[in-house]
């Protein structure tokens, strides 16, 4: 009895992680049709500056 019910409980944890990757996944569709492609290119560089700035002072 005690067996089944943490396995229902597993599969339910396995399937909320689907669920929540499928969520993220979709948000993040949404967010690239919304943000303009500009905005990307200035995200990326900002990111790309960071990691190069973070690895030289490092």
């Amino acid at each position: 009895m005690g067996h089944r019910k943490k396995s229902l409980i597993y599969r339910l944890c396995r399937n909320e992680g689907l669920i929540l990757s499928i969520g993220a996944l979709g948000i993040g569709i949404i967010l690239v049709v919304i943000l303009p492609i500009r905005v990307w290119i200035a995200l990326v560089g900002i990111g790309l500056i960071g990691i190069s700035w973070y690895c030289f002072c490092k």
